[in-house]
């Protein structure tokens, strides 16, 4: 886990008060009615799971540094468990004399999957269970109508962040301040962006798993002790949502997991299942017949997050599967989501649809770059088998808006501003390889890296450049005509097209224009 934080140029010492002890009581009483405890090394709680039995909705379980082998088991509404905050004193020696600075952090926590265990195919589960919130804590807490905003360290009654510190580390207050730990840690790879570890290390388990949940699952490291193991599982009625999350370090094996389902890097299953995915890091798996990301059923959601990475040491292998990401009767959201050096069987995504399925999958504002497929030739960003119901055409299935696609297969995507060789039709053609008539819908046009969206009116532009190519012209009207849907060939302005705008034409041919 990325814990340690380096902000500055050379680390030289780093002191912590890890030390301190738990308060006591222990649960601590909360002004809200809540509880909470501290659980895990030096404390009366060193087995996790005792508290989550114990702890009642809205609770809250702070965990201490260490690495914790146990099957979690979370079934009660509200509860929030997160790691423990102290503070964090770190020495510059790039400057003379040294200079000393001070942080919250959290203390390091990992959770693994005991081996050999029986029944318990997980590292940590949520089931049956609403508002469960794991990871970094929640802004408030919310309880019997009552909104509370969590101050991590007030709340840690044994952290102390002083007033002041001196260059040479001493202190001249030892009074609290009311800081509070970063919530969001958006930045892929720093040091505080991760905050539990949490692992599978069998072929047929997983690191977390939620199941008929509604559960928040905030900056967690999800990988494997032993390489072995799959990462997440999202299966029954389920709306969790995994943010700031690194999944990285799998076997992706499709191994039957005890949830029926088969275990990869992401496995969601179920009619009912509607995850979440945003801001996460899905790179070095490996992948068996399932893909990295297999969906079957449901609809997902992913918002800025990056499958593979920059070359084939961070990308996916999923070279023994259909696709990258794999889905069957099921539809995906993307918003701005990267697919970068993955290698598969038949697509970097590979949908296979049965006869009667409808649903739309859509890509919006991403980027594949850098895929490839076994043949070398089709599937850099997409294939789809669909089960014909013989009554004709398909309709597609798929919507892409405003993507860009670049060396996938070796081949770029035609560029609609481009009047280059037709070749690159071909290579398009290669690239997204469906069975409907058209073959994809879409939105904003797709294209290479030179492409340039629809251009949105400049207001500060001179006198009507709308596009601001520096010239007012015909192009200026069309956009503007597109932007504000407008019909340029309702001449009267009526809202049809009929007879009446082709005889203002002929009434006026031959005329100027004024």
């Amino acid at each position: 886990m990325r814990h340690t934080l380096t902000a500055l140029t050379t680390l030289a010492a780093v002191s912590a008060s890890h030390g301190q002890s738990v308060p006591f009581p222990n649960p601590v009483p909360q002004s809200d009615g809540t509880a909470l405890y501290y659980v895990g090394n030096n404390t009366q709680y060193p087995t996790i799971q005792d508290a989550i039995n114990q702890a009642a909705a809205g609770d809250e379980i702070v965990v201490r540094g260490g690495t914790y082998v146990e099957s979690l088991d979370i079934t009660t509404d509200g509860l929030t468990i997160r790691p423990y905050v102290y503070n964090l004193v770190t020495e510059d020696t790039s400057v003379s004399p040294s200079t000393f600075s001070q942080a919250p952090a959290y203390e390091s926590v990992t959770f693994i999957n005991p081996l050999g265990s029986s029944g318990s195919t997980w590292a940590l589960k949520v089931s049956n269970a609403s508002g469960v919130h794991i990871g970094r804590p929640r802004q408030f807490t919310e309880i019997n109508g009552l909104d509370v905003q969590t101050q991590i360290s007030m709340r840690d009654s044994s952290y102390q962040l002083v007033n002041t510190m001196n260059s040479d580390g001493t202190f001249t207050s030892t009074l609290e301040e009311p800081v509070t730990v970063n919530q969001i840690g958006a930045t892929p790879g720093t040091p505080d962006r991760d905050v539990f570890t949490i692992q599978a290390q069998e072929l047929d388990h997983v690191a977390i798993w939620t199941d008929n949940a509604n559960a928040t699952i905030n900056g967690c490291a999800v990988s494997s002790n032993s390489g072995l193991g799959g990462g997440i599982m999202v299966t029954g009625a389920n709306q969790s949502a995994f943010l700031n999350c690194d999944i990285s370090g799998l076997f992706s094996s499709g191994a039957t997991h005890a949830s029926g389902a088969p275990v990869a890097a992401v496995s969601i299953s179920g009619t009912s299942a509607a995850p979440t995915f945003q801001n996460c890091n899905i790179r070095e798996i490996d992948a068996a017949g399932y893909g990295a990301v297999y969906q079957s059923g449901g609809a997902s959601d992913w918002f800025s997050c990056t499958f593979g990475g920059a070359g084939t040491d961070q990308g996916i292998d999923a070279r023994a599967s259909a696709g990258t990401y794999m889905l069957s009767d099921g539809s995906v959201n993307m918003n701005s989501c990267t697919f970068e050096s993955n290698r598969s069987g038949q697509g970097t995504v590979y949908m296979n649809h049965s006869a009667g399925y409808t649903g739309l999958s859509r890509f919006s504002r991403c980027t594949f770059n850098g895929n490839n497929t076994v043949t070398n030739i089709t599937g850099g960003v997409l294939k789809v088998d669909h089960a014909s119901s013989g009554s004709g055409d398909l309709d597609p299935t798929v919507y892409f808006s405003d993507c860009v696609f670049t060396s996938n297969n070796g081949g770029n995507f035609p560029n609609p501003g481009d009047t280059g060789p037709s070749s690159l039709e071909a290579q398009g053609d290669n690239m997204i390889v469906t069975p409907y008539v058209p073959e994809y819908r879409i939105g904003l046009d797709n294209g290479g890296t030179s492409y340039v969206p629809v251009t949105l009116p400049d207001f500060n532009a001179e006198g009507g450049d709308v596009n601001g190519d520096g010239v007012i012209d015909s192009f200026d009207m069309t956009d503007l005509y597109d932007i504000l849907g407008m019909c340029r060939e309702d001449l009267d302005d009526s809202g049809n097209i009929d007879f009446n705008d082709l005889l203002n034409v002929l009434v006026n041919f031959g005329n100027t224009c004024e």
